[in-house]
């Protein structure tokens, strides 16, 4: 008895047909989700999400004694964005990563733009 899988070979090269046709589709639905969902700014001084309890925060005392024993990006942290869409949690990380570097992208809504696909 034999079997078959039903999933597509892998292609690991980036410069297929298949995966640069993958890459462009990603990045409409970024696009699209974007474009199309009505996006709301997050009001000035609304509360932050609770730590969980075994989570310290870096605006501690505790947090501020790690930081300054700690290698930290100061530029990173500075440019840490908050989440401004359920589904943009990738995003917002890399929006992050990004404005650190080079300021380039500093506007979730606008991160495919960065793609020029």
């Amino acid at each position: 008895q034999t079997t078959t899988s039903t999933s597509p070979p892998k292609n690991r090269d980036p410069q297929s047909p298949i995966n640069i046709m993958a890459t462009q589709r990603l990045w409409r639905s970024l696009r699209d989700a974007a474009k199309h969902k009505p996006m709301t700014g997050i009001p000035e001084g609304s509360p932050r999400a609770e730590l969980p309890a075994n989570l310290e925060s870096l605006e501690s005392p505790l947090g501020q004694q790690w930081k300054e024993q700690a290698r930290t990006e100061d530029k990173l942290i500075a440019s840490v964005q908050r989440q401004e869409h359920p589904a943009f949690c990738g995003i917002a990380a890399a929006a992050t990563v990004a404005a650190s570097a080079d300021g380039a992208i500093t506007e979730q809504i606008r991160f495919s733009e960065a793609f020029d696909l």
